[in-house]
């Protein structure tokens, strides 16, 4: 357990013991939390850069090796290389579609969540 969250929980403690200000103790617990959702969507961004890479070039890879392989077999000149590259190029980009899609939809219902969280609150 991090010396953060250790504070906190006693932070915690103290407050409902009652030996804390209330506000300091819910700005102190806002600081901790945006502390700890930067640091989470750093890697939420270097998973999401690793994804698009992976989700565009193995494809590719595997048309290139699969074509090379036919080309080997059938003895053709590049004839299903560059096929399946195209192919593997187009289902690669596909892919990515496919992903950031995904994504925005997520963001777009977590931005929702957020505006419903935030409207309640005001009720």
């Amino acid at each position: 357990m991090h010396y953060s969250e250790k504070l906190c929980i006693f932070k915690c403690i103290l407050h409902y013991l009652d030996f804390v200000n209330p506000k300091k103790f819910t700005k102190d617990l806002e600081d901790y939390i945006l502390k700890k959702n930067k640091k989470k969507g750093m890697y939420n961004n270097l998973a999401l850069i690793t994804q698009v890479g992976l989700n565009v070039i193995i494809p590719i890879l595997l048309g290139v090796y699969l074509g090379s392989w036919l080309d080997k077999l059938f003895k053709n000149t590049m004839f299903f290389t560059i096929t399946l590259l195209i192919i593997g190029a187009l289902a690669g980009f596909l892919n990515l579609f496919k992903l950031i899609d995904n994504k925005s939809k997520k963001e777009e219902d977590k931005d929702n969540y957020e505006k419903n969280d935030k409207e309640d609150e005001d009720k």
